[in-house]
């Protein structure tokens, strides 16, 4: 699935680190479109992922604007092994 129909789509997806900081880099209509998708709460990431975008920050003002960010996206639970 190409990146414009998956950010058009009703559909949530789960987003890894390498899709966060890609993020940054997108051509504005592919922005605009994430954005979108973080308002319609479609943008989901992990636990993992969050910790690994959270031990990136080099400093504690970055840590929380970074934690501040993450906030507003949808963790995904994670399950017990063996249920």
């Amino acid at each position: 699935m190409q990146a414009h129909d998956l950010l058009r789509s009703d559909a949530p997806f789960i987003a890894d680190t390498s899709t966060w900081w890609r993020a940054l880099a997108l051509p504005d209509d592919l922005g605009a479109l994430l954005q979108e998708a973080v308002r319609d709460d479609r943008f989901w990431i992990t636990p993992i992922v969050r910790m690994e975008i959270l031990y990136s920050a080099r400093t504690s003002t970055e840590f929380v604007a970074l934690e501040s960010e993450l906030d507003a996206l949808r963790i995904v639970p994670q399950r017990s092994r063996g249920r």
